[in-house]
């Protein structure tokens, strides 16, 4: 089971690794430190509408890429 979680976990951190820097900021500000999109607004200086496009599509683009990793 730690094997899996560890395969997952670069997994994931190899998916983050292929956005683009500022989806990848807006993603880590919002789930690993727990950001509102207001707090990332202030904190990256982007537009609320272009922090919750980058959530979106970021999100998108992680599901693609984590899912071409795993066979089917």
């Amino acid at each position: 089971a730690d094997l899996q979680h560890e395969a997952d976990l670069q997994a994931l951190e190899a998916a983050l690794g292929q956005l683009p820097p500022e989806q990848r900021r807006c993603l880590e500000l919002f789930y690993q430190q727990e950001k509102s999109y207001a707090e990332i607004t202030a904190l990256t200086g982007l537009p609320v509408n272009l922090v919750k496009s980058h959530l979106q599509n970021g999100r998108r683009m992680l599901k693609r890429g984590l899912s071409q990793g795993v066979p089917n």
